[in-house]
């Protein structure tokens, strides 16, 4: 029999104690778990986010988790283009070009709010074995959140005022997101090299 699950929804599917194997085995205690539907609006990925520097930080976060956080944030974004009237003409940019801000702003708006639930959780980055500290994170969480509030920033500025002083590149993804200093002009990327310049910036965020 085939399901059809709605759109934007968590659904909890519940096994009864009682439920016996053909075998004759019964499951003995209740269990419990949850998945979603598809979301849309939907402009980035929980992998996405787990390739950024924050991923160190999110290996008890299902992706379940993560996606939902993205939606919610892609919303916002929608939210914020329609109330303001954005688009690519008003921009001054490309469509693809549009796109990738529109990526960059849940990108960055995403690591915003995880980085603060991180923060409030009192996660440790480290811990101390006698002499030796190891480590989990490349970075302490909050100099992630105060990376993430500039670039976040820096996607709003783009979407409402675009490239400034003539500039024409993609973004800063390609060397990562806070380098300004390799620009790509009057160059037509096809898809395929679009994502892979694309997914090589989101690896390589937050790192000069």
């Amino acid at each position: 029999m085939a399901l059809n699950f709605t759109s934007n929804n968590v659904y909890t599917l519940r096994l009864a104690a009682n439920i016996t194997s053909t075998g004759g085995v019964t499951l003995g205690e209740t269990y419990s778990t949850w998945f979603t539907s598809a979301y849309s609006p939907f402009y980035i990925t929980a992998e996405m986010i787990r390739m950024t520097e924050i991923g160190s930080y999110l290996n008890n976060y299902r992706d379940d988790v993560i996606n939902r956080i993205i939606w919610t944030e892609s919303k916002k974004l929608d939210f914020f283009i329609s109330l303001n009237s954005l688009s690519s003409t008003t921009a001054n940019v490309t469509g693809d070009q549009f796109d990738e801000f529109k990526r960059m702003y849940v990108l960055c708006s995403v690591q915003q709010k995880l980085s603060s639930e991180i923060m409030l959780s009192k996660t440790e980055s480290s811990k101390k074995l006698g002499d030796l500290t190891v480590t989990y994170g490349d970075k302490p969480i909050n100099v992630i959140k105060d990376e993430a509030r500039d670039c976040f920033n820096r996607a709003k500025n783009l979407l409402i005022n675009g490239y400034q002083f003539g500039e024409t590149r993609v973004a800063s993804f390609v060397k990562g997101m806070y380098d300004n200093s390799r620009r790509i002009i009057n160059r037509d990327l096809n898809k395929v090299e679009f994502e892979d310049r694309l997914l090589t910036g989101y690896r390589n965020m937050n790192r000069r």
